[in-house]
């Protein structure tokens, strides 16, 4: 019986210390998480979006109850421009959710630099202007059949991808100090710097990612 015990006892303390491992694993995960730029700016870019897509989802929900005398109803409220508008408003919040998403999430990822480096505000424009460019030739917004529904929901792992990316590639450069003007006296100043600095690097990077898009 003492053998038993002595044997229940040892597979209990292996499922505690089995746990035990995996909380700390989880903790790492969760710490790597909260210290990762991209996530971060990634989490903000989002929680920045709610107001939209509540509005988004709201009109959706208010223009598709499958209730058919509300619909009849619906239609009649000022001789169907109440459903017109329900849906403009949809479309708007959720058709090019991409092209929001990307803007917000290389807002934050700008911000976030701006914070730990210093970047100036013509940088973070410069970023954002870049994630939307490189996003629509990425997409091909530039053949023939294009469509704007992939600048909707369908796209929100490719619009975070080519944010983060065209944002990365953009501070690695700068950091470097490619393609940098230098300052002559006083007639340039900060912001214009940055804007004629980012010209080169925002080439490259908007001519990568289309290439990419155009061989995946």
């Amino acid at each position: 019986m003492e053998d038993k015990a002595g044997a229940v006892r040892d597979v209990m303390a292996m499922k505690l210390s089995g746990i035990e491992k995996f909380k700390k694993w989880l903790f790492k995960v969760s710490d790597y998480f909260d210290e990762s730029l991209a996530f971060t700016a990634v989490r903000q870019g989002m929680i920045m979006l709610i107001p939209l897509l509540v509005l988004g989802a709201m009109a959706l929900m208010l223009s598709s109850l499958p209730i058919p005398l509300y619909q009849e109803m619906l239609s009649k409220i000022f001789n169907g421009k109440l459903v017109e508008l329900l849906q403009f408003v949809r479309s708007a919040s959720l058709d090019l959710f991409a092209v929001a998403l990307a803007m917000t999430t290389s807002v934050s990822y700008a911000s976030l630099k701006r914070k730990e480096k210093g970047v100036g505000i013509g940088d973070a424009v410069m970023v954002m202007l870049i994630a939307l460019v490189s996003l629509a030739g990425y997409l091909g917004i530039q053949e023939e059949g294009f469509s704007v529904a992939a600048l909707g929901t369908i796209n929100i792992f490719t619009a975070l991808l080519v944010t983060l990316l065209s944002g990365f590639l953009f501070f690695q450069i700068k950091e470097k100090g490619l393609f940098r003007i230098r300052h002559r006296g006083m007639e340039a100043d900060g912001l214009y710097v940055d804007a004629v600095s980012g010209i080169v690097p925002a080439l490259l990077i908007v001519v990568f990612l289309a290439f990419c898009g155009k061989c995946l």
